[in-house]
This record gives C-alpha cells, structure tokens and sequence, in this order.
C-alpha cells in the first residue's frame, strides 16, 4: 500500500518540489521598492533567511524524493527480475505466468500493464514525468522553456513508437497518440511564445487571432485524445464482461 500511495503522489509531489526551485517572482512596491516572493507560495520573502532553508529542504527531496523513488521501483523489479520476466516459449504465455505469480503482487502495479521486455518501463516513465512536470520548468522561461518541452515530447514520441512498451495494442496505440497531442500542446505554446516576443518587439501587430486558433486546436486534440481513451477503456470493460459471463456460464 506504501508503494501505491509513493506511486499515486509522486507527480504532485515532484511538482511541488521543482516549483519551489523556480526563479522568485519580483513585485513591485512603487516608491518603497520591490520584493521578492516565492512564486509557489507570496507568503515566502525570498530576501529572508527562511527561503535558504525552504530551497535547501527543494534541492534535498529532489534527489530523496524525485529521484530516490523511481531508483527505488526499478531495484526491486529488477532485485524479482526471475518472476517479472518468466522463462516461457513465447510472450502471452509468459504473460500469463507472470499474471497468477503471487509472489509479485507487491510491486504488480509496475509491471502488470507491460510486456515482460519492457519491466523496466513504469520507473522510466516515472523519470519522464518528472523531467516533463518538472525539469522543464525551471529550464529558463518563455521560448526557451517551451523549445526544451518541445524536444523532450519528440523523444516521448519515438520512445513509445519504438518501444511499444504494452502488452495490449490498443494501450499502445493510445499511449503513442498521448505523446504526438502532448507534442502538439507544446509546439503550440512554443509558437504563442514567439507570436508574443514578435508581438513586443513590433514585427506583429495583432497575434490574437493566431492564439485563439491554437487554443481551440488543443482543446479539441484534448478533448479527442479523452474520448479516445473512454472509449478503449470501455472496450477493455466489456470484454473484461464478457469473459466473466462466460466463465459464469462454465460454472
């Protein structure tokens, strides 16, 4: 339950951590001057004492917490590789051994989705979530961010069309066309970030249009890509069904 609960958190968490890393935002006072808060948090004064140890508790969960935890999920599949990974002629059998090996049922959730090559695969998107939620924010502002963004969603692209790391290949099908909307998102943030710079410098004198077009854009590749997922995931349900019925039926 520990693990399920490190594992449900962890996004959030890492989040967290890495927004308290970011760069304090400035406000202005007008003649009594400018201060400096957390971004996260305004209650935080980053020119007082305390914001030293609030960025040196950041700096120690993320490799206690952001990193420790993924390290930590991929040394105990591996540390069961023998069960994770069965010996068997082919893969569904090997899937189905790993599947009523009880032996295992603690660190299931890893990887009970994958194939029995890809055991490695939960830790490592883990690490990517990471790298997306939170590396990526604090790796400058604006067009640079979102170029950074835009590269590591290419490598997602190609990791998951290689790879195709499930055992089901509608799960796969779905997972790649996550990573080309998350890729469109992030082309689209990169092209309103420039849009805005040739805006403030004069090249542009009205980019409203431009942005609206995007934003309907993503919300309908978002919207498409939840759709999509309700719809396999009802296609799992039913066949997950009528699998019992006819068990029911045997019986």
């Amino acid at each position: 339950m520990a693990l399920m609960v490190a594992f449900v958190f962890y996004p959030t968490t890492s989040r967290t951590i890495f927004a308290m890393l970011r760069k304090c935002a400035m406000f202005d006072y007008g003649d009594s001057g400018t201060g400096y808060f957390l971004a996260i948090d305004t209650s935080k004064n980053c020119n007082k004492p305390v914001y030293d140890l609030y960025f040196i508790y950041a700096v120690l969960a993320v490799f206690f917490i952001v990193i420790a935890v993924p390290v930590v999920f991929m040394g105990m599949v591996a540390c069961q590789l023998n069960e994770v990974v069965p010996s068997a002629k082919d893969e569904p059998m090997r899937l189905r051994i790993r599947a009523n090996n009880r032996s295992i049922d603690g660190i299931a959730f890893l990887v009970k989705d994958y194939r029995t090559a890809c055991w490695f695969m939960e830790p490592l998107e883990l690490m990517r979530r990471m790298v997306m939620i939170g590396v990526v924010s604090v790796c400058g502002t604006g067009v640079t961010r979102s170029a950074i963004a835009v590269l590591f969603s290419l490598c997602s692209v190609f990791l998951y069309r290689e790879v195709q790391p499930f055992s089901d290949r509608d799960t796969n099908l779905l997972a790649y066309v996550a990573q080309w909307i998350t890729l469109f998102v992030f082309l689209a943030a990169f092209t309103i970030e420039i849009s805005e710079e040739t805006h403030m410098l004069g090249y542009d004198n009205d980019n409203s249009s431009h942005s609206w077009v995007l934003g309907c854009a993503l919300l309908i590749s978002v919207l498409g890509i939840i759709v999509a997922a309700i719809y396999f995931g009802t296609q799992v349900f039913n066949n997950i069904r009528f699998i019992a019925r006819s068990w029911v039926c045997r019986c």
